[in-house]
């Protein structure tokens, strides 16, 4: 699918969360100890993952002006507080292969929806300027986070 090319970059960080999830899946199979993912979960989210969150809850959050999309953004907001409070166990070292599933696969789930559902309706309900904004002041931060990861725990 084309996204619209103000959504593009962070159509972006969301393929980039993807392979982290991809990486992630593959560490459970293969039982890597849940410190490392947690530390590599830590890592996505502190060089990308927390400000693709700030961006889109300051930037597409507070222009709810549509029921449909008022309605996304809700399920929206509460996936972000669901994943911020498993970052907060991992800052906290509550790590286990278990909250680790849990993990990505709710990240796995929100990121399908924002990409199949959520981004479509913006595209579909946000005017030119609308999206100009939000492609203006989202941070393009294109990193490379899972590649750049000391420990290649997925291989």
């Amino acid at each position: 699918m084309k996204r619209n090319k103000n959504l593009q970059p962070l159509s972006r960080q969301h393929h980039n969360a993807l392979m982290a999830v991809l990486l992630l899946r593959k560490g459970v199979q293969k039982n890597v100890d849940a410190n490392v993912m947690k530390d590599f979960i830590l890592s996505v989210w502190n060089d990308e993952l927390k400000t693709h969150f700030t961006d889109e809850e300051e930037w597409m959050i507070p222009n709810a002006e549509n029921e449909e999309l008022h309605m996304m953004y809700k399920q929206v907001l509460n996936e972000h507080q669901q994943l911020r409070a498993f970052i907060r166990q991992f800052e906290m070292n509550i790590s286990t292969i278990e909250i680790i599933e849990q993990f990505y696969k709710l990240l796995d789930q929100h990121i399908r929806f924002e990409e199949r559902i959520f981004f479509p309706a913006i595209e579909k309900h946000f005017t030119t300027t609308q999206l100009e904004t939000i492609c203006k002041h989202t941070k393009d931060t294109h990193t490379e986070s899972c590649a750049s990861f000391p420990v290649k725990f997925w291989e």
